[in-house]
């Protein structure tokens, strides 16, 4: 497997390990809901734009951005894991609240 570094030649060095990116995903993990409280209406509103090479491709309010592309795709991600460890025989954790795995 090729180092990220050579993938993308911008890419940050100090995270080209898994360390790094695991330690910086928990860091913004953590701080993430607090930003989200401290937010106003007005930033949540002002737009957010996708872009490739400087032309726009779209542009959507940063509260919608947020649902769309975090919390979907988180959504998505936690239904996959489920699937993944049902096919492995590995009791699913109360996600949710309690699934057919929790004795309650």
């Amino acid at each position: 497997m090729r180092e990220p570094t050579a993938l993308l030649p911008d890419f940050d060095r100090e995270m080209a390990t898994t360390r790094a990116r695991l330690e910086a995903f928990d860091a913004n993990a953590r701080e993430a809901p607090e930003a989200l409280v401290a937010a106003s209406e007005e930033e949540l509103l002002t737009p957010w734009s996708l872009k490739k090479g400087g032309q726009v491709l779209y542009a959507l309010p940063r509260a919608e951005v947020l649902r769309l592309f975090v919390l979907n795709h988180r959504i998505h991600r936690r239904g996959q894991l489920s699937v993944c460890l049902r096919l492995n025989d590995v009791p699913l954790p109360p996600i949710y609240g309690p699934t057919a795995d929790t004795e309650d």
